[in-house]
């Protein structure tokens, strides 16, 4: 079970400050991802790891799964990275939880209870399993279809050696 409840304290100006901050960084993505996906859904940003190796990084795929959803296609922001549902979703989340905080004036707490506050500790590892799973997925898949390897070889560092 998840609560919500804001604090009697008020925010001092320095935590506005930071609450503004975090609440530009994180509506960025969603407005970069809105804006960006008036077109095809190129992304306009590179994977420096992608461009040098020829391997994707575990974020390759994002960019445009989020200006996929920004158009309204979720079975293509799936395809191209499962994540981005879920990036989308915190993002949002966060939006709100940091305008909520500038709005009232008062921090927001959230409190955990039941199964999700005995087994907090193990959110972060297991969302890292899952990722390094899903990435290894991926790159098998990238493999089977022959499209791994020419890939690496044709790579400034597959050039290299």
């Amino acid at each position: 079970m998840i609560s919500f409840h804001f604090e009697p304290s008020s925010l001092s100006s320095t935590e506005k400050r930071d609450r503004l901050l975090k609440l530009s960084v994180v509506s960025s993505p969603i407005l970069g991802a809105y804006f960006f996906s008036t077109g095809d859904l190129s992304s306009p940003f590179a994977c420096p790891l992608r461009e040098f190796t020829g391997i994707p990084c575990p974020g390759c795929g994002l960019t445009r799964s989020l200006m996929a959803i920004a158009q309204g296609h979720l079975s293509q922001s799936l395809s191209y990275h499962i994540l981005g549902v879920f990036l989308f979703l915190f993002l949002v989340l966060a939006l709100l939880y940091f305008s909520a905080e500038l709005i009232t004036g008062h921090p927001l707490k959230i409190s955990l209870s039941g199964p999700l506050q005995r087994h907090k500790r193990l959110l972060f590892p297991l969302l890292g399993l899952f990722l390094l799973s899903y990435h290894l997925a991926r790159l098998a898949l990238l493999w089977q279809s022959d499209q791994l390897l020419p890939a690496i070889l044709n790579s400034p560092l597959g050039q290299y050696f």
